[in-house]
């Protein structure tokens, strides 16, 4: 989903693919055509189960997750944000700052594991 959807929509790790998690094709699995779909949920669920993970951290560290307002995971990534200083942070302190403009797409890097945020 790239498209926002709320006032802030965080993107870690560019919204899709997390570090750390393992991922495969629905055609990986030699076990015939329930057996692939059952891998691909089971491979590809670790994605958006990191959604609860992240907020699990954001409660239980002094991290916070600091996103930074950009177009897009590639301008993101090459350092082309419009305004590099519109940070917010991602999680149980998410809050609406000056400088966002709403609809807001926040972009951060996380750790492949345990601790996910990166100071």
């Amino acid at each position: 989903m790239n498209d926002p959807v709320g006032h802030l929509d965080y993107y870690p790790n560019g919204g899709s693919l997390q570090l750390g998690c393992v991922h495969t094709s629905s055609d990986d699995s030699m076990g015939g055509a329930a057996a692939n779909i059952t891998a691909f949920f089971m491979f590809n669920g670790c994605d958006h189960e990191r959604a609860n993970i992240y907020f699990y951290e954001s409660v239980k560290s002094d991290c916070g997750f600091e996103s930074q307002m950009c177009d897009d995971y590639s301008n993101y990534e090459n350092g082309k944000c419009e305004d590099s200083a519109v940070t917010a942070p991602m999680g149980l302190n998410a809050r609406m700052l000056p400088g966002l403009n709403i609809p807001a797409k926040l972009y951060l890097r996380t750790n492949g594991e345990s601790p996910f945020c990166i100071k």
